[in-house]
């Protein structure tokens, strides 16, 4: 949708995503779905009318639960089921993981900041500094 709220087209997922990242500027999209991949989705506006392709899927290690992306870095955090953030690149490529707290439920990831949010299932709020 535009920023009027005019329908400007759809991105057809398939799979079932539990967890989406969308750029600032809107031209990229990351999509987390619960068999375990992850979708980098290149995303343009032509005309008014919405065009999107598929740049790469990856598989992550264990089921995600949510995803965020560092765009200025070009790496996707996903959070996933075993109590870990992985970190990706924008290709897939896996950079790294980090340790979180048991029960981390949501993941937010400032611009230009090396710090995670995490919000557990019973409402926790933590922060922490990532490597990455």
């Amino acid at each position: 949708y535009s920023a009027v709220g005019e329908h400007l087209g759809t991105v057809r997922t398939g799979g079932q995503p539990v967890a989406l990242a969308v750029e600032p500027r809107g031209r990229m999209l990351h999509l987390a779905n619960r068999n375990g991949s992850c979708t980098a989705i290149s995303i343009s506006l032509a005309g008014g009318m919405l065009n999107w392709s598929v740049l790469r899927k990856w598989k992550t290690a264990a089921r995600p639960l949510d995803i965020a992306a560092a765009f200025s870095r070009k790496q996707v955090f996903v959070l996933e089921a075993d109590n870990t953030v992985r970190v990706y690149s924008f290709a897939g490529q896996r950079l790294g993981s980090i340790p979180v707290p048991r029960g981390s439920s949501a993941l937010k990831v400032v611009p230009r900041s090396r710090t995670l949010y995490l919000l557990s299932r019973n409402g926790t709020f933590t922060k922490q500094q990532s490597p990455f």
